[in-house]
């Protein structure tokens, strides 16, 4: 229940209606009020925590897929395009196998935080951890020239070496692109013609990414 103050604010409030223990015949009871204010915030940000990735603290799937259809329905409406991006690391396994799960948590988290770099506020990176893929949504595309144009800038990120745990690493990665409309017209399908394509490039030793279909 909301509770109305006298400057008209609004405040969250439990109210609580016991019976008062009394030897009276009179009905009496003890109303109490407790501000809720506080715990409605608390379980806001929980929400919003579960919609981001504990580990690289960018998107969850689950968001991915919520703004990739949001994505759909604008690109309906302006006829513009969109690009799906999937992302793997070359050297994740053996840095997890042979330097320990800290070592390849920091390189995910270092990946993370160069990708926020080079994408822009419209784009959205999320993290898959069943595959340990980086999912980057590319919104409001003109035309398929802007697409390679924003994946190379993407993949420009590993050029650089990485600083993990005093180690200089030199990490590389491959990557597969779907563009909406032409690769799928639901979240789902998007995301899966971009893994697909980005199986392609991983068994293409030449090719840094791949676009489906291509």
């Amino acid at each position: 229940m909301d509770f109305h103050g006298i400057h008209n604010d609004i405040t969250p409030v439990k109210i609580t209606i016991n019976p008062l223990d009394n030897k009276t015949d009179n009905d009496q009871f003890i109303i109490c009020l407790e501000d809720q204010t506080e715990i409605d915030e608390l379980k806001h940000s929980i929400q919003k925590d579960k919609k981001m990735d504990e580990l690289t603290r960018v998107a969850t799937v689950e968001l991915l897929i919520d703004r990739i259809n949001l994505a759909i329905n604008n690109a309906k409406r302006h006829r513009n395009l969109f690009g799906m991006m999937a992302l793997h690391i070359n050297q994740f396994d053996t840095i997890h196998e042979q330097l320990g799960k800290a070592y390849s948590d920091d390189l995910l988290r270092l990946t993370a935080e160069r990708l926020k770099t080079v994408t822009r506020a419209t784009d959205i990176i999320a993290y898959n951890p069943k595959t340990h893929h980086f999912l980057i949504l590319i919104t409001d595309l003109e035309n398929r020239f802007a697409i390679k144009h924003a994946v190379e800038k993407i993949l420009f990120i590993f050029f650089q070496h990485f600083n993990i745990r005093e180690r200089k690493e030199k990490i590389d990665c491959k990557a597969g692109v779907a563009i909406f409309p032409s690769h799928g017209d639901t979240a789902n399908l998007l995301i899966r013609s971009a893994e697909l394509a980005l199986n392609i490039a991983i068994k293409d030793q030449q090719a840094t990414y791949r676009i489906y279909g291509n």
